[in-house]
């Protein structure tokens, strides 16, 4: 399925929805500040809601499902800063017929249009993606972080030239968690627009962290020996997946103190401790489905997961997907999902 939008984007996923869907998009006014697009158009459904904050931050919660391949073509219009958040199979972008990017599955991303662009995205059967997008300026950011200097990585966005600007950080925790209660938000009413304030202003900050304690962690370089005990935890967390060591006794294996053994992890593997070990038992578990010799609820225990519920909705956020659904998959088909996660 290919859609072409009968209007440019006009820089909101609401509008960029209705633009690209036309009248399967079903748009409504929550408030002067939030508006909300929902569709179910040829299998693909979700929903996009825009809000304004009055600190100067504009917010976009958005989740999608797509039961066939779907591309969309949009064009887009120069943005302030954007800092994504998102979780789910990830989606493909070409911008102006340039390379494939993978953007989302799992991963903080940056990004400004500094001119106008034309942008293709493309889902796979069955994707399941969900974003969270904070947007401002660089000048507002500083003044709200009340900071001189913005982390480089940002830094070296403003100051890009290109027509479209991207770069890709890992996502912690806390992330994960924000952008999982911004899904889940029930507050309505006159403590909606409250929450949604209070919760942009901590996403802000804690994206700032996370950036300011990656930037940090390429200080100097890591001895041999520190890479070695860094592989040796690697090591410790795979054949413990159904009962990992805590950092604690990690720090204690490795003879480093917690507070480098995380930062050195994160600097040399690129992702937190937390996000490695989650990323292995999905992958394991998305491996021990595909073999069929083993039901879902015995293939949770394996990597750790007592409740077999909170399992199946851990792996379900990871890959989109339900455990039981692999299972049905050929084995062929499943391997795309987890290729990159399994080294």
């Amino acid at each position: 399925m290919i859609i072409h939008p009968e209007h440019p984007f006009q820089r909101t996923a609401t509008d960029c929805a209705v633009a690209t869907l036309g009248s399967a998009a079903v748009v409504e006014e929550i408030s002067p500040l939030e508006c909300r697009v929902a569709w179910d158009h040829e299998g693909y459904s979700g929903f996009a809601t825009d809000v304004s904050l009055r600190c100067g931050i504009d917010l976009c919660v958005s989740e999608g499902r797509a039961e066939r391949g779907v591309s969309l073509t949009v064009d887009g219009s120069p943005t302030n800063l954007m800092f994504t958040l998102s979780r789910g199979t990830g989606i493909t972008n070409t911008v102006n017929g340039g390379p494939s990017i993978l953007a989302g599955g799992g991963v903080l991303e940056i990004v400004q249009i500094k001119r106008p662009v034309t942008m293709t995205s493309s889902l796979l059967p069955g994707a399941h993606n969900a974003f969270v997008v904070l947007a401002l300026t660089p000048q507002r950011m500083s003044e709200l972080l009340g900071v001189a200097a913005l982390p480089a990585v940002v830094q070296k966005i403003v100051a890009s030239e290109d027509a479209y600007c991207r770069e890709a950080v890992p996502m912690g925790a806390t992330l994960f968690r924000l952008l999982d209660e911004m899904l889940a938000c029930a507050a309505a009413g006159f403590t909606r627009q409250l929450y949604l304030e209070g919760k942009g202003l901590e996403l802000l900050a804690k994206i700032f962290e996370e950036l300011t304690a990656q930037e940090q962690a390429t200080g100097p370089a890591l001895s041999p020996r520190d890479v070695q005990r860094l592989h040796k935890v690697k090591e410790a967390l795979r054949a413990r997946l159904n009962d990992p060591p805590a950092l604690s006794e990690l720090a204690r294996q490795v003879g480093l103190n917690e507070t480098k053994l995380k930062a050195a992890f994160r600097m040399h593997f690129g992702v937190p401790i937390y996000s490695y070990l989650r990323d292995r038992r999905m992958a394991e578990a998305h491996r021990l489905l595909r073999e069929r010799n083993l039901n879902v609820t015995e293939v949770a225990t394996q990597v750790g997961y007592t409740n077999p519920s909170k399992f199946a909705s851990a792996f379900r956020k990871h890959f989109g997907v339900t455990p039981s659904s692999v299972v049905r998959v050929s084995p062929g088909v499943a391997d795309e999902h987890v290729t990159a996660q399994e080294s």
